[in-house]
């Protein structure tokens, strides 16, 4: 009963944050303002951690570039996850998030608002031309590479 309430109540408040968070990312005109919406929606998702780490191609150079926040002070006893950008080549980029609120595996729900999170976040680093590899328009396939 009142639990099935509250679960209901948070998972419609972090689609809407995430929702948000896409919007904000449409209008996204640099890589801090995408970390910023990946911060927002890690804390919408009940994560303690969150790093973003993406490689940036331009005209044939690449670098990585990482931003993290929440690990240290966490400590070890984190459920870590970690979805790739693109799929097949995890080390193009990837969102790793980090729970410590005792959850032994990621819900269906937290999965699916992290898999919104991550294609918003590739629409909004292809559309400033810093993704490589992924075709125009097509979707991010988040693979969680670690539980």
């Amino acid at each position: 009963g009142r639990q099935l309430f509250l679960d209901r109540r948070r998972n419609l408040e972090m689609r809407a944050v995430v929702r948000e968070v896409g919007e904000a990312m449409r209008r996204a005109g640099s890589l801090e303002e995408i970390w910023a919406g990946v911060k927002r929606a890690a804390r919408a998702l009940g994560a303690r951690g969150v790093a973003l780490t993406m490689v940036e191609r331009r005209g044939g150079e690449s670098a990585t570039r990482a931003w993290s926040v929440g690990f240290d002070e966490a400590g070890s006893d984190l459920l870590r996850a970690r979805y790739s950008l693109l799929g097949e080549r995890p080390d193009d980029g990837a969102i790793e998030l980090g729970w410590g609120d005792g959850r032994s595996h990621v819900e269906r729900d937290t999965e699916i608002g992290v898999e919104l999170l991550c294609e918003h976040v590739l629409q909004a680093l292809q559309r400033l031309g810093v993704a490589g590899g992924a075709e125009a328009g097509e979707p991010a396939r988040v693979l969680p590479l670690r539980r």
